[in-house]
């Protein structure tokens, strides 16, 4: 696990703690201060795994990211 991953761990830990602690005060800007802490620690995360799977397989995540853009040219281009 890389520092991503640990990052968005605790971020969306902080994050479901400041929720509940709204929840239990009534606190809606506190709640959602956590929902959204825990929405950033989850993209954290997620940018996490992808460079591990990157620096695993780089082959295939060049040949991925090659015909994601290909698909998005030929999208973009019809229109």
């Amino acid at each position: 696990m890389n520092t991503n991953g640990i990052t968005g761990a605790v971020t969306e830990a902080g994050g479901r703690i400041k929720e509940a602690a709204g929840a239990v005060g009534n606190d809606t800007g506190l709640r959602a201060e956590g929902l959204y802490d825990q929405a950033a620690g989850q993209a954290e995360r997620a940018v996490g795994r992808a460079k591990d799977t990157v620096s695993q397989n780089p082959m295939s995540s060049i040949l991925t990211a090659g015909l994601v853009g290909l698909a998005v040219g030929f999208i973009l281009g019809r229109s």
